[in-house]
Order: C-alpha cells, then sequence, then structure tokens
C-alpha cells in the first residue's frame, strides 16, 4: 500500500508497506499514523511465528489505545512512562491472543513509537520507544549524515562491549556490500544481525525510551528491516536527498528495497514486509 502525504500544519508525512514476496497476500508488519497527535509508529511481525500480522496489529492498537488519552503539554516523563505502558499493554494482549488460539504457539513483533512534539519556535521534541530491530533514522535539513536514533534488539548487543561499540557495528554493517571485506567475525555478525534478543509477545524485559531535539525541515524516518537491511545507509540518504515529496520518498524507499530483495545475487537481498514513514518536521 502506497500513501499519499497527509498535511498538519506543521508536518508532512508520507507512507508506504507493501508484503514479501514470500506472502503477498498478508502483510505481516502493521503502522501508526497520526499526524494530529504527532503518534507515529511502525510493527513488524516476526515471521517465525504463526500470526506475525495479527500480532504486529494488535500492538499497533495498543499502541494507539495507550497513548490517545496523552495530554498535548504532558511533561517527558510522563511520555516516556506512556510509552512503555503501551508496548506492555501490546505485550499483554498478544500473549493473550496467543493463549487463546490452540496450537498458535508464540506470536511476536517489533514495535517502534515516536512522539511527535513542538518544542521551541523551529524545534522538535522527538520521545522513541522501541523493542526489537525497526528503526527510527533522521536526516536534518541539509545534510548529507544520516543519523540512527536506535539500536537494534539484536545479537549485535551481545557481542558488543558497550552500547557505544554496538552501535559502531551497526552502522558499519548498515554499510555492507560485499562480505568477501569482511572479517569472520564481521561476516558472523552480519548474518546473525536479524537475530532479536526481544520482542513484544515474546521474551519482553524492558522497552527502550530515548528523547531527542530536532529542527524544522528534519526528516524522521520509520522502517522496518525490510527496508534497512536490503538498502545501505548511503542508498537510502541518497533517496532522501533527491528533491520530492516525502509520499514519493517513502514509496522509492520501498520500491528500491524490493528491487533489491529480488537480487539473489546481492549481499543485502532478503524478502520481507517493507514499511516506511516519513516525516518532514515543520511542515
Amino acid at each position: 500500500m502506497f500513501s499519499a502525504p497527509t498535511l498538519r500544519k506543521d508536518l508532512v508525512v508520507g507512507w508506504s508497506s507493501v508484503p514479501s514476496d514470500t506472502h503477498r497476500m498478508r502483510n505481516e508488519d502493521a503502522f501508526l499514523v497520526m499526524p494530529d497527535r504527532g503518534f507515529f509508529g511502525v510493527f513488524d511481525g516476526m515471521g517465525r511465528y504463526k500470526d506475525a500480522d495479527i500480532a504486529a496489529q494488535i500492538a499497533a492498537d495498543e499502541v494507539q489505545e495507550t497513548l490517545a488519552p496523552l495530554a498535548p503539554d504532558a511533561s517527558d516523563e510522563a511520555v516516556a512512562d506512556t510509552l512503555r505502558d503501551a508496548f506492555f499493554a501490546g505485550d499483554a494482549a498478544i500473549r493473550a491472543e496467543a493463549h487463546s488460539r490452540s496450537g498458535a504457539g508464540n506470536m511476536g513483533t517489533t514495535g517502534l513509537v515516536a512522539v511527535v512534539r513542538p518544542a521551541g519556535v523551529d524545534t522538535w521534541s522527538i520521545l522513541l520507544g522501541w523493542v526489537g530491530d525497526s528503526r527510527m533514522l533522521s536526516l536534518p535539513a541539509g545534510s548529507r549524515s544520516l543519523q540512527t536514533l536506535t539500536l537494534d534488539d539484536s545479537v549485535l548487543r551481545l557481542h558488543a562491549s558497550s552500547a557505544k561499540q554496538a552501535r559502531k557495528y551497526q552502522t558499519a554493517l548498515g554499510m555492507v556490500t560485499d562480505s568477501r571485506h569482511l572479517s569472520l567475525r564481521e561476516r558472523d555478525l552480519f548474518l546473525e544481525r536479524h537475530v532479536l534478543t526481544q520482542a513484544v509477545g515474546t521474551s519482553l524485559r524492558h522497552v527502550h525510551v530515548a528523547a531527542h531535539l530536532l529542527n524544522d525541515g528534519d526528516l524522521l524516518i520509520l522502517t522496518t528491516d525490510g527496508v534497512h537491511d536490503n538498502l545501505t545507509d548511503r542508498e537510502i540518504t541518497a533517496i532522501l536527498r533527491r528533491p520530492r515529496s516525502v509520499g514519493d520518498a517513502s514509496k522509492q524507499l520501498v520500491l528500491a528495497a524490493r528491487v533489491r530483495s529480488r537480487d539473489r545475487e546481492h549481499v543485502r537481498a532478503k524478502p520481507d514486509d517493507m514499511t516506511a514513514i516519513i516525516v518532514r518536521l515543520g511542515g
């Protein structure tokens, strides 16, 4: 599904989502787009579990319901607490659904949610909550440098001595186009980068929360791993920097990822559901 941009006075939003070639009639990604409230989210159902699409949608619905009463002038601490509550509500609802489905086994999903609010004349407060490996990226206005604002719940954390080192691994693997240039350790990490250490609905222990201040003209980009696993950070940046609407940009990200996923000779190629949301701050 491809979107037309949604315009709020101070935000322009575009989004696109397509199912994997392996199950074209069922998209196991879900998303949340509420520009009037500044709520945005992506949820990637875990394909190795049955009913992954249902798990992702349950999480999206629970997050929306939990965030709905949040006051526009709530403190950052209140927003952070509400984000945590939203993820644990999703976790409980998914577990209950799995229990009710005879023989369904586990159901799980990643989750990434942003609460976007004005913080000044030309600045914006971004409160993030996430579990899993869906990512929040930002591209400052006029910059050529894409920034990743989240750190995956992946085996990279287990192999790193600190969060800082895990981020270095994540950044390095986001640029890989030829595995022949990797060390054996780096190659193992690249091949295992999709293995999660926690998810909503299964093994949820901790909701990551972070706050950022961004400026008018900056782009926020939410992606499921079907996009950022198939495309390098450079390729994502190149698409975002071309003059086009955020609706077109989100569509191009997904289309480029889909083309890459079908290139069986490329080291990054991976069939998957693909979702991208792009928010331009300041309209």
